[in-house]
């Protein structure tokens, strides 16, 4: 799981998110409004190593977007079918929330399976903050079954994930 930074023109940070290897050919994933507007991006590992990254994949409907990183990743999560995924079922979010807290670990359940403009969400219990967006959403064999997207402030424990069938062979070629 990695820091995620969009990038101003200066290459000067506007916003953080997270995201996660996926592939040994440096693929990682993330939501994609947590590069909104930026003129570039960088990961940071876990380590404090920092990166360039580039878009090479993204699908703004569904809010998923897959960057490219050189080199071999230190790790990877396994990407999980969300169809078994059930209302009830445990999950937990593994985020670096406000782009300064690496590595926080968060547990919750599914609230509820929803369907919202054609894509399907998980509601999660799990607590996430800014910054959590692009996180993964793993069930209880640790593997992603979705990706955290959002939260609605003015409710409690109101955070959604993109289920990972709705973001599956969705991607369109990036820049």
């Amino acid at each position: 799981v990695v820091t995620i930074h969009a990038l101003d023109a200066d290459g000067e940070i506007m916003a953080s998110g997270t995201g996660f290897f996926i592939a040994p050919e440096g693929l990682v994933v993330t939501a994609a409004h947590v590069l909104s507007d930026a003129a570039g991006c960088s990961i940071v590992l876990s380590d404090n190593e920092t990166m360039r990254c580039t878009v090479a994949a993204s699908d703004t409907a569904k809010d998923v977007m897959m960057l490219l990183v050189p080199g071999t990743p230190p790790a990877m999560l396994r990407w999980g079918s969300s169809a078994a995924a059930k209302d009830g079922d445990d999950v937990t979010v593994v985020s670096n929330p406000l782009g300064q807290l690496p590595g926080t670990l968060s547990k919750g359940i599914i609230s509820a399976s929803r369907v919202v403009e054609g894509t399907k969400l998980f509601q999660i219990s799990a607590p996430i903050s800014h910054g959590s967006s692009g996180a993964p959403l793993l069930n209880a064999q640790s593997q992603v079954i979705g990706v955290i997207r959002s939260t609605i402030d003015r409710g409690q424990a109101l955070n959604f994930a993109t289920a990972t069938d709705a973001a599956t062979c969705t991607w369109t070629l990036g820049p």
